[in-house]
């Protein structure tokens, strides 16, 4: 019983709360007006898994998960428009929070390195913070 005091203890210590995150978040844009657009999406994957992150929705934004264990994640979009593919590219560092807390994975270069959609705008490189609303915008 002590031991899971100690446990969580540690979970509720404020210098174990990591501020960083694993997702970029994906805003749609119509390519004409330059204005927030909703896209219709039947599916999207992430390639190399079975996992369908959003299926028969209308969505203006979106957020994907960075795979921490490898410098680049592909995402395959059926919408409307017929199918998209993004890959992205991002260096991955460690940092130890403490030796209580253990490490911490931080992703920053985020770019594009293939973009099937219209226009492709990557205006945050540094996926730090889940409090960013918008790292990448994308143009219909």
């Amino acid at each position: 019983m002590t031991i899971a005091i100690a446990m969580a203890s540690c979970l509720d210590d404020p210098d174990c709360i990591s501020g960083t995150t694993n997702f970029v978040n994906i805003k749609f844009y119509n390519i004409q007006t330059s204005a927030v657009d909703s896209v219709t999406v039947s599916s999207v994957r992430i390639v190399g898994s079975d996992s369908i992150l959003v299926e028969n929705d209308t969505i203006v934004s979106i957020i994907l998960p960075l795979n921490p264990k490898t410098n680049e994640s592909t995402y395959v979009f059926n919408t409307e428009y017929g199918l998209d593919t993004v890959i992205f590219s991002y260096a991955t560092n460690s940092r130890i929070i403490s030796e209580d807390c253990g490490i911490d994975i931080l992703f920053t270069g985020l770019d594009y390195l293939r973009s099937d959609f219209d226009s492709t705008s990557v205006i945050n490189r540094e996926v730090l913070s889940e409090t960013i609303t918008e790292d990448v915008q994308i143009f219909n």
